[in-house]
């Protein structure tokens, strides 16, 4: 690269560190000449200022043609403002291309600003490897769900696809549990946006909101709690452990004007389930609402939200549902709906229940957002292949799976995270041995036999190995694929450092 090029972009390299975006503006048009005065690579100048222009000035450039015999490219800078639009076109030769190339990939800028159409490859075609998700989620999909995710778009506001709502919506009522004037839907997003939605529909800024947690999401409810200006009362035990009930009662006899207490159903950073019926039971006479995580419940193990006395419920569908990420399947009771009407705060639009329930219950549908359809289509269909299998078949096959699955790992001499009496069937949390190293073992797994199982999750977490055996993956015969992995792997592992 020539002397004046390098001087060009040396002074908008300081230019940009020091964000001066009219700083380097002025040195592409008002200094351009004294560089043209002392140098004569005009050429060079020209290419190293297109480039810095798009660069620097937030310009667009875009290549319009490339000579390929003769390595000649056009670059055109589009010089877009509120009062006035140019184009100007360099003509570059193979060397001064070659030359912005080479500055660029050392001080670390995008080098496809400079290559032109013609000589950028075609990006390989799509093929992901073939997994098996033994981990905390996302599992493997339902064939059946696959396939009804290749059936013919519909668009959201079509009144056939209003019907479809409104079977969805009772599908998702019965896997719920819900009964009387409760209401329920999927949310148009994945599980962490269904929590955001209970609480910034049921709190208040100011509110107090009692949070039980020995693990990652249930310490996650108390950060978007707080994040959205509740007072949060923190009750906490080890990873693994469960919030008696009893402390969390206590808590709240402490704070009896907390508005919110909340629990993970089933904790899936550890592998343990909280008693949740007998908290919704005990909560039942109380004004303090009740939010439950059932993110890795619903569909594996036994839900009942209405008869347990939950008020607000959030989920998932890439789980014990057998269905791809991409949804949240919610519901409040009658009373959290009366707090959501009565409410003296504004919700964002995206997660006001009452616009949303104006779109997949109320009829005529009014418009909210336009709608995820083929992920409307997976879920319609894992809620009809779970009630088509029968929820209490469906919850032995995972019963039987996991406990089989802790059975041969106790066997082999290890330990579980998660408190015997309150151990998760679906989900198991492996305490990694000291002599292994842990991530080094589900990256092998991963390799050599193509099966995905989760480490501990946050930096509070013993080392650990997840493993899940949820939706499809649930049953005898991927366990023992998962074990005769973890055999193979750990029989030539060398010893951790």
């Amino acid at each position: 690269m020539t002397r004046d090029a390098r001087a060009i972009l040396d002074e908008l390299v300081a230019a940009r560190n020091e964000r001066s975006e009219q700083r380097a503006a002025r040195v592409l048009r008002e200094d351009i000449r004294y560089w043209d005065s002392q140098h004569g690579d005009v050429e060079g100048r020209d290419a190293v200022a297109a480039v810095l222009t798009a660069l620097d000035a937030r310009f667009e450039l875009e290549t319009v043609a490339a000579q390929e015999d003769d390595a000649v490219a056009e670059v055109q800078i589009d010089e877009g403002g509120r009062s006035h639009r140019s184009t100007e076109v360099y003509r570059l030769d193979g060397g001064a291309v070659a030359g912005v190339k080479a500055y660029f990939d050392v001080h670390r800028y995008p080098r496809p600003v400079m290559t032109p159409i013609s000589l950028i490859p075609p990006a390989p075609p799509l093929s992901p490897p073939d997994r098996l998700l033994c981990g905390p989620g996302p599992t493997n999909v339902e064939p059946s769900v696959l396939d009804a995710m290749r059936q013919s778009m519909m668009g959201h506001l079509d009144p056939t696809m209003h019907e479809l709502l409104l079977d969805l919506v009772e599908m998702q009522r019965a896997v719920y549990g819900v009964e009387g004037d409760a209401v329920t839907l999927p949310l148009q997003a994945t599980g962490m946006s269904g929590m955001e939605t209970g609480i910034v529909n049921l709190v208040s800024p100011g509110d107090v909101v009692i949070v039980g947690y020995a693990g990652f999401f249930g310490r996650r409810i108390a950060q978007m709690a707080a994040r959205h200006g509740a007072e949060v009362v923190e009750v906490t035990r080890d990873w693994g452990e469960i919030v008696p009930n009893e402390a969390l009662l206590e808590a709240l006899d402490e704070r009896p004007e907390a508005r919110l207490l909340a629990v993970v159903h089933a904790e899936t950073s550890t592998g343990a389930q909280h008693p949740l019926a007998e908290l919704g039971a005990a909560l039942r006479d109380r004004d303090t609402l009740l939010l439950a995580d059932c993110v890795t419940s619903l569909g594996g193990i036994p839900l009942a939200f209405s008869e347990w006395g939950v008020d607000f419920a959030y989920s998932c569908t890439q789980k014990a549902l057998g269905a791809p990420p991409g949804m949240s399947p919610i519901a409040f009771s009658e009373r959290a709906m009366e707090r959501c009407r009565t409410r003296d705060h504004q919700v964002p639009f995206s997660f006001d229940i009452e616009l949303l329930l104006d779109y997949w219950v109320r009829r005529p549908a009014t418009y909210h957002h336009t709608a995820p359809i083929l992920h409307i289509y997976a879920l319609y269909q894992a809620l009809r292949h779970a009630l088509d299998e029968g929820l209490e078949a469906r919850w032995a096959r995972h019963e039987e799976a996991g406990r089989y699955l802790q059975g041969k790992v106790c066997e082999r001499g290890f330990d579980l995270v998660a408190d015997p009496e309150h151990q998760l069937p679906h989900l198991t949390a492996v305490r990694v041995p000291d002599r292994f190293d842990g991530k080094r073992v589900q990256q092998r797994l991963l390799d050599e036999h193509g099966i995905e199982v989760g480490g501990g999750l946050g930096p509070d977490a013993p080392p650990m190995w997840r493993i899940g055996l949820m939706g499809p993956n649930a049953s005898i015969d991927v366990a023992d694929r998962v074990l005769t992995a973890f055999d193979a792997v750990l029989a030539s592992e060398p010893a951790a450092e």
